[in-house]
């Protein structure tokens, strides 16, 4: 969810010390600048996250970091245009409409009720409706925790049932929040995730999970390894097309909470 741009010649200065500037303002949005040091890069490199909205800028050393700043602020079209290239987000707030196994469901707070996350199923045209009590400036963060603490349960259910089914072992579970890949498999057995499957379809949930445990076979792609997808997972091609066609969307829920 990120793009770069590399072009510009490095000319280096006497400065010893960072060069603070941790934000930058695009309009009406101010974002953070996170400074970072590569001693092998040939240029500054200057990346958007659309999604965490943030500006990242690299640069071979701290003498450097003053012209990199200097291109930041050159480039603020080029930062715009980038951020408006990212999915829409839908942040956890009262109110917000989310997909959870794919069905929408109506985020509620309750503020005068002392209860964690509840979910009421959808009725006639009603969506469901996931209630969360206490202040306000920790729905987002209560609804997060419950939707990671959903995705771990159904993705350890679904491993284990392709575990069973392969007759292989596994090690740890895992959910996180990987922006390069819905899943991993580790040659040591581990198995982890992106939480945010949960969003997804429950066949595209489980789709990733019988990928991943089919990695315990063959730790490649090979054909060998596809043979072994297909034989307990069927139309992964349906799946596959929606990550690629509508994945990147998920990516937008939640964003912006800091959670």
């Amino acid at each position: 969810m990120e793009r770069c741009i590399a072009s510009l010649p490095l000319k280096k200065t006497n400065a010893k010390r960072n060069v603070k500037m941790p934000t930058i303002r695009i309009g009406h949005e101010v974002l953070p600048i996170e400074l970072k040091i590569n001693k092998r890069a040939r240029r500054i490199i200057l990346k958007v996250d659309a999604v965490a909205r943030v500006v990242k800028v690299t640069s071979p050393g701290k003498s450097y970091q003053k012209e990199a700043l200097a291109f930041v602020q050159e480039r603020k079209i080029w930062i715009a245009e980038r951020l408006l290239e990212g999915p829409e987000l839908h942040p956890f707030v009262p109110g917000a409409v989310i997909p959870v196994n794919g069905v929408k469901h109506m985020i509620a707070h309750l503020p005068g009720k002392r209860i964690g996350v509840r979910v009421q199923p959808a009725a006639g045209r009603n969506p469901a409706v996931i209630t969360v009590g206490g202040d306000e400036a920790f729905v987002a963060r209560k609804v997060t925790d419950w939707l990671r603490q959903q995705a771990r349960e159904k993705l350890t259910s679904e491993t284990d049932a392709y575990c069973k089914a392969l007759g292989k072992r596994r090690r740890k579970v895992s959910v996180r929040d990987s922006r390069t890949r819905w899943g991993s498999c580790s040659s040591d057995g581990s198995l982890c995730y992106s939480w945010r499957l949960i969003l997804a379809p429950p066949s595209v949930l489980s789709y990733v999970a019988a990928h991943e445990v089919s990695h315990l076979i063959h730790l490649d792609h090979s054909p060998k390894f596809w043979a072994v997808v297909d034989s307990i997972f069927e139309n992964r091609k349906a799946a596959e097309r929606w990550l690629k066609t509508k994945g990147s969307s998920l990516y937008g829920y939640g964003a912006g909470d800091r959670a």
